[in-house]
């Protein structure tokens, strides 16, 4: 019986959130469905305790760090990465690490006997000392040293390609410890939980797979658009998604403008004004920025486009747009982790993201039926009661561990 939980995140839970917001948000909801829940989150600056995550946890902390994006703070940031490199720990783990969080959860911790701790995101393992002997669950919402291999075979500058590859061995080596240390692992993908499990396989039944529970959304969609529509959806904020972006623009769109009339790709998400004033010179493209409401914008959109070649995990916006009847074509990084699921169509080279986007032009109708047959595929394997499940095993798993190491 599990009688509180503390609950450590980086970013605040969001269930209208970036992908990782929306795990947080979902996993917190089936965490709260097992015990009383209290949230300490480090946010941006200028986080509100919204009434997703106040609804879901008995208490809420919010702990704002000013430097939190790179995007927003290169010079401090930069800084800190270049301080880590001599340090004994990486980066990922020195990001986060702030004095005011220690003080607030050492404070929690003292005013409760939590019966279970668990850490979301790698990132926010470093505050692991400070809560001993209550079972420990790790989210490990991509495996970061896939992630940031990534990142360095993309990079062409060939410092920061150096650098981050020796992060990744140093990400690599802190989560094959990580895997022992903690009394359980999850996963949001089969894919990860192999990479986690054969960084440590004498472990390798610490770590598990959760699925992220999805809320099919009915969306009225007109059966005949007289505008081929492609959304690419997420904050531009990312280097990774930016890449992808104007890759795409460069090598894919012009040409399937010149095949199909009145097409028309519609970028949703954050972006600096910079990158506005870039994409708004590209013919039959419509920059919107970010935006509250993205269900009116889903009744026009033919597909969602994912080019994407840096990162790991799974898609959770996929997912989303899915549960959506939204279907979409990505590349392999972009549904990577996801199932051989109807509705999704990967693609490798320039000629088949052309292919696959007119063929979806000439016929909308065959990839929106398969992204129909998708959804119920879904709705088996994601739903909240599957997340329930697989959620309970894990924090059974945990304890029976955490009492087997602490009887030895």
């Amino acid at each position: 019986m599990i009688g509180r939980i503390l609950f450590i995140t980086i970013d605040q839970p969001r269930d209208d959130g970036s992908g990782g917001q929306i795990a947080s948000w979902r996993l917190l909801q089936s965490y709260a469905s097992l015990a009383p829940v209290d949230l300490v989150a480090i946010t941006p600056p200028g986080g509100t305790t919204s009434a997703d995550p106040c609804s879901l946890a008995a208490n809420t902390t919010l702990v704002p760090v000013s430097a939190f994006y790179f995007a927003s703070s290169p010079i401090r940031l930069g800084i800190k990465f270049a301080i880590s490199q001599v340090g004994k720990r990486p980066y990922r783990l020195t990001k986060f690490d702030v004095s005011h969080a220690r003080d607030v959860i050492r404070s929690q911790v003292q005013r409760h006997d939590y019966d279970l701790v668990h850490f979301d995101h790698l990132s926010s393992f470093v505050y692991h000392k400070l809560i001993k002997g209550a079972p420990s669950i790790l989210m490990e919402h991509n495996v970061e040293s896939d992630l940031i291999g990534r990142m360095a075979s993309e990079d062409s500058r060939r410092v920061a390609r150096v650098a981050l590859r020796r992060e990744a061995r140093r990400v690599e080596a802190i989560e094959a410890r990580i895997v022992h240390d903690v009394d359980h692992v999850l996963t949001l993908s089969e894919h990860d939980r192999v990479a986690l499990s054969r960084l440590s396989a004498s472990n390798e039944e610490q770590v598990s797979v959760w699925p992220v529970p999805i809320k099919p959304t009915v969306i009225e969609r007109p059966s005949e658009r007289a505008v081929f529509n492609v959304l690419v959806l997420g904050s531009l904020k990312s280097a990774g998604r930016w890449h992808g972006l104007t890759w795409f623009l460069d090598n894919v769109w012009p040409r399937v403008c010149a095949q199909v009339d009145h097409a028309r790709l519609s970028v949703v998400g954050a972006c600096s004004v910079k990158q506005r004033n870039e994409l708004a010179g590209k013919d039959s493209v419509k920059v919107y920025g970010y935006i509250d409401d993205i269900d009116s914008l889903l009744r026009e959109v033919s597909l969602c486009a994912i080019p994407l070649f840096v990162g790991a995990g799974i898609r959770i916006k996929v997912l989303e747009l899915l549960s959506r009847g939204i279907p979409c074509i990505g590349s392999e990084v972009a549904l990577q982790g996801l199932p051989d699921i109807r509705g999704t169509d990967l693609v490798h080279t320039a000629d088949e993201w052309v292919s696959s986007l007119t063929a979806a032009a000439r016929s909308p109708e065959t990839l929106s039926l398969a992204a129909r047959d998708g959804l119920a595929e879904l709705q088996r394997t994601h739903s909240p009661a599957a997340a329930l499940t697989s959620l309970t095993q894990a924090v059974e798993a945990a304890v029976r561990r955490n009492e087997t190491r602490r009887q030895a």
